[in-house]
C-alpha cells in the first residue's frame, strides 16, 4: 500500500526527493588535520578526507578519524621493526600487539563506513553479482578465456 508506514521504524515511504543524495552547501571544507599530528599522520588524514565526499565526516566523527590516522602509523612503525628483525617479531607480546593494531584499524575504517563491506546493502550485493560475465583461469583454450555468466 502506498503511504504506508513501517512497522519496525515508524517511517513511511520517501519520496524520491528525499531519497536523493544531498551535497555540501557553500563554504563546506573538508576537516583539517590536528594540529598535534605529525607529517605522517597528516598524509594519512588527507588520504582519507580527499578520497570521501566533502561532508562524509561530520564532526562527531573526527575523533574516531583520528585515532584511525594514529593506529596507522603506529602499525607501519611495528611492521618496519618486523621486517628490520628479518621478519619476525621479537616476542609474542608484539606480535599480538600488532594483530590488535590491524583489528582496531579495521574496525574503525567499517564504522567510519570507509570500506566496501560498510558502503554496500548487503541485500543489493547479490544483485550486483548476479549475470556478471566471468571465466575460471583453467577453462582457457587458444582462443582465449570462454567467458560464462555466473548464476
Amino acid at each position: 500500500m502506498a503511504g504506508t508506514s513501517n512497522k519496525r521504524t515508524g517511517q513511511g515511504r520517501r519520496s524520491a526527493q528525499a531519497q536523493a543524495v544531498i551535497t555540501a552547501g557553500p563554504g563546506v571544507q573538508r576537516p583539517e588535520p590536528p594540529d598535534e599530528f605529525a607529517e605522517p599522520e597528516r598524509a594519512y588524514w588527507r588520504k582519507f578526507t580527499s578520497a570521501m565526499p566533502i561532508d562524509w565526516f561530520s564532526p562527531e566523527s573526527l575523533p574516531l578519524l583520528a585515532r584511525l590516522c594514529v593506529l596507522l602509523v603506529m602499525a607501519e612503525k611495528m611492521e618496519a621493526t618486523y621486517r628490520a628483525a628479518g621478519r619476525r617479531f621479537a616476542d609474542k607480546q608484539d606480535h599480538v600487539a600488532y594483530c590488535d593494531f590491524i583489528k582496531l584499524i579495521a574496525a574503525i575504517s567499517t564504522r567510519l563506513r570507509m570500506t566496501p563491506q560498510s558502503r554496500f546493502y548487503r541485500h543489493k550485493i547479490g544483485a550486483r553479482m548476479h549475470n556478471v560475465a566471468t571465466y575460471r583461469p583453467w577453462e582457457t583454450d587458444d582462443e582465449g578465456p570462454k567467458l560464462r555468466v555466473v548464476d
